[in-house]
């Protein structure tokens, strides 16, 4: 008789809910980043593609707090979970540059991800 109210307390506590453990976001930002350009003289023969940026992805707020940072995959893109709001979306670059980028501003809704692009300017022209 012990072990079945045992067995019901933990099934009923079980049963309660997700006993204090918050929510994972289901919304976030996944980006693609683009490093170029990589030759000074573009020609139809010799293509010279951008190249994926290897390294870290800042999520800011408008005002300037740091809500996320995140590692670029191999090919450059990347994915960060974070609640519904506005972002600004940059690359974490060394002071002076080049390379440059524009941070750009990043809207997320309840549920989905948004999707950006950022772009790093090499300088090279």
């Amino acid at each position: 008789m012990k072990r079945i109210a045992v067995l019901l307390t933990v099934l009923t506590l079980g049963a309660c809910g997700e006993g204090g453990t918050a929510q994972q976001p289901t919304s976030g930002i996944r980006g693609s980043t683009a490093v170029g350009p990589q030759c000074p003289v573009m020609q139809a023969n010799s293509p010279c593609p951008d190249l994926p940026f290897d390294g870290t992805i800042r999520v800011s707020t408008p005002g300037g707090d740091v809500v996320a940072e995140v590692h670029t995959d191999a090919d450059g893109t990347f994915e960060v979970l974070v609640d519904p709001g506005s972002y600004v979306v940059a690359p974490v670059l060394d002071d002076g540059g080049p390379p440059s980028a524009a941070p750009v501003s990043v809207e997320v809704t309840e549920g989905a991800f948004a999707q950006t692009a950022v772009t790093i300017d090499t300088g090279i022209r």
